[in-house]
């Protein structure tokens, strides 16, 4: 299974292939991926020294969105990230 893929559990690590993208947070915060940190938004901008990757960052994450395309979605704290398929391209070159 690769990051393309439908199904595909996503890890801490993965968010690396995410640069740039939305996050949406079960409290109902977003944000932005600017690996190795999340900013989330807030009333005057974005706060650029939030939340480092590590796992209570990550179970925290709902959604990732690139644009209106769901890359990937979690449906409750204790299920894992996992890919929709949609909204990333397959690596261009082959993989050993």
């Amino acid at each position: 299974m690769d990051i393309s893929s439908k199904g595909f559990a996503l890890k801490p690590r993965d968010l690396r292939r995410f640069d740039k993208k939305r996050v949406v947070f079960f409290n109902g915060d977003i944000g932005i991926i600017e690996f190795p940190w999340i900013s989330i938004k807030r009333k005057e901008g974005y706060d650029h020294s939030v939340v480092d990757v590590p796992n209570y960052a990550f179970n925290e994450i709902k959604r990732i969105e690139n644009g209106k395309i769901m890359i990937a979605e979690r449906r409750s704290h204790g299920s894992a990230l996992l890919t929709t398929g949609k909204g990333v391209k397959p690596y261009g070159y082959k993989r050993f």
